[in-house]
Order: C-alpha cells, then sequence, then structure tokens
C-alpha cells in the first residue's frame, strides 16, 4: 500500500512539474513576442531596433509557445481529471508545495519588476515602450498568480470546472493573438536564407574595405584590381568566397573606388529589414542596398591617409 502511495506520488510529481515548467517556457515564448509587438508599434529607434533581431526574436517566442502551450494545457488537463476522479487529493502536501512554488516565483518576477521600474523612473527613463514591456511582465505573471491561487481556493468541483473553463479562454487568447500575429510578421525560410547570404557578403564587402585601407597605408596609393589580394594578404580572408559571388572592384578617383556584387534582398526600402551593425555611415552602406548589382562607394578617410607606411627593414638584415 505504501509502494503504491509513493508510485502514485511520483506520477502526479511528473505532471505537475511537466505543467509548471511548460508554463514558464510558454509564458517566455508568449513575453517574447509581446516585447516585439511592443517594439515594432512603439519603438522609434531604429539604430537599436535591428530586423536581425526582431525574427530571430519571434521566432524563438514561436517556437517555445508553439512547443511548450499544447503540453501545458495537456498536463493541467490531466491534473484536473485526478482531481476530478479524486486519483489526486486536493490538500495533498505534494500539490501544495509545487503549487505555492509556482506562486513564489510570480511574486520575485512581480518584485524584480516593480525594482526595475521605480529604478528606471528615479533615472528618467519612462518612455512608452519600457511601461508597456513592463505592464507585459505584470499582465503574465499577475494571470498566472491569479491562476493558481483561485485553483488552491476551489474545493467545490463545480465551482472548479467553472474556473478552468474561464481561464481556458483567457489562456488562449493570451497565447493566440501574439502566436497569430508572429506567424504572419515572421519571414519564409527562403527568404531568411537570403537575408544571411546578403548578411555575410556585407560583411565580406567591409572585410575588403579594411583590405583595401591596408594596401592603400602600404602603397600610399589605391590597388588597381582586387587580384592583389588573392595571396591572402592584407588581410583578406574570404578571397575565394568573394569570387564565387562575382565581387567587383572599381578603382573611381585616387581615393574613391567602389564595390559591388549581386544582392538577393532589398534592404534600402525598409531600413528595419537591415541588419547594422556598429560601423560608420559609410559602411552601413554595405548593409543598406537594393536588390540586384549594388555598389558601395568608399574614400579613403583621413585616418587611414595619416597613417605612415611601415618600415622596411633591408633584407640583408
Amino acid at each position: 500500500m505504501k509502494l503504491q502511495k509513493s508510485s502514485e506520488n511520483a506520477k502526479h510529481a511528473f505532471w505537475y512539474l511537466t505543467s509548471f515548467f511548460t508554463l514558464t517556457m510558454s509564458s517566455i515564448g508568449i513575453g517574447m513576442l509581446l516585447f516585439q509587438i511592443v517594439d515594432y508599434f512603439f519603438s522609434n529607434d531604429l539604430q537599436n531596433w535591428y530586423y536581425y533581431n526582431f525574427q530571430e526574436m519571434l521566432k524563438t517566442g514561436i517556437s517555445f509557445a508553439s512547443i511548450t502551450a499544447p503540453i501545458f494545457f495537456f498536463s493541467t488537463r490531466y491534473i484536473n481529471r485526478s482531481l476530478s476522479r479524486k486519483d489526486l487529493d486536493e490538500d495533498s502536501a505534494l500539490r501544495k508545495w509545487l503549487t505555492y512554488f509556482i506562486l513564489f516565483g510570480t511574486v520575485v518576477v512581480s518584485i524584480v519588476t516593480l525594482v526595475t521600474l521605480l529604478r528606471s523612473l528615479l533615472d528618467g527613463d519612462y518612455t512608452i515602450t519600457f511601461l508597456l514591456k513592463v505592464a507585459v511582465v505584470f499582465i503574465l505573471s499577475g494571470t498566472i498568480f491569479l491562476y493558481y491561487f483561485t485553483d488552491m481556493k476551489n474545493k467545490s468541483e463545480k465551482s472548479r470546472l467553472q474556473k478552468n473553463k474561464i481561464w481556458t479562454y483567457i489562456f488562449l487568447v493570451l497565447i493566440l493573438a501574439p502566436l497569430t500575429w508572429s506567424v504572419f510578421m515572421i519571414e519564409s525560410p527562403s527568404k531568411a536564407r537570403a537575408r544571411q547570404k546578403d548578411e555575410q557578403l556585407s560583411q565580406e564587402i567591409i572585410n575588403m574595405k579594411y583590405a583595401v585601407e591596408s594596401y592603400y597605408v602600404d602603397h600610399q596609393a589605391l590597388p588597381e584590381s582586387k587580384d592583389v589580394f588573392e595571396g591572402g594578404k592584407y588581410y583578406f580572408p574570404n578571397s575565394k568566397y568573394l569570387k564565387e559571388q562575382n565581387l567587383e572592384y572599381k578603382k573611381l578617383e585616387a581615393e574613391k573606388y567602389a564595390l559591388c556584387a549581386n544582392f538577393e534582398t532589398n534592404t534600402k526600402q525598409n531600413p528595419r529589414t537591415a541588419y547594422t551593425p556598429y560601423y560608420g555611415a559609410e559602411e552601413n552602406g554595405a548593409w543598406i542596398h537594393e536588390a540586384g548589382n549594388t555598389c558601395v562607394s568608399f574614400a579613403i578617410s583621413e585616418q587611414v591617409r595619416a597613417t605612415p607606411p611601415p618600415i622596411k627593414v633591408p633584407s640583408e638584415f
């Protein structure tokens, strides 16, 4: 008899822990999606709002919510059925410990959020984006807290069934609304591959720029063609890749040149779709481009022009 009770406790612990874990993962996923919705509609800081990060966060949030939310509903349904059939004691220490543990987690999240909010307000940071994200955290943690708190208070079967029906609709709205919006906002796999290919090409163009500058410092002149870089000299790491991509080097003037390549995506139409690492305005031209053959113009900067060439050591030494 004691062995059977121990086995039942282990089984119920499994379902409760599965429910709590998938609830946590679902909340993280939905929180990520809601944060991206806030950024999309209310953020005006384009420099820090990268399309790459936006897409990555959406895909991660969709993956979390799509996998863990159904498991959460299934495990919660099993627990409620066990309570209805009296297979699980409502007053069991196991149920109370695990439920109060999740309540403690929501309280911790809320307290940390309040501390962060107060600290930001004292620092003068109370933008609409920040305040909405704080509201998102409170809505998610508050919903979870109320769900489990009312679950502990409902003793009758009828009130529990009514409560579960209401909470099911609430959870469905919280999950399906941002999930549906995000599915329509993410790029297709083919577009993602094209974007990643263009990002690699843009990075190699920047590397080529550094190679040209290094050549200029050595010779006090621009190279006549890109063939001088094929030996792996001047920090030009991937000449084979750029040859495959048909990169063109064009000398325009004594200290001006252009690098041309074929891009598959158009990021010039909407700068928010461009992944722009922190470079200067000139370098960002490699990231904000049209589809098709595009040339990015560069000029030798004053800093590069003022850099003395390396001292050549005589061969006899």
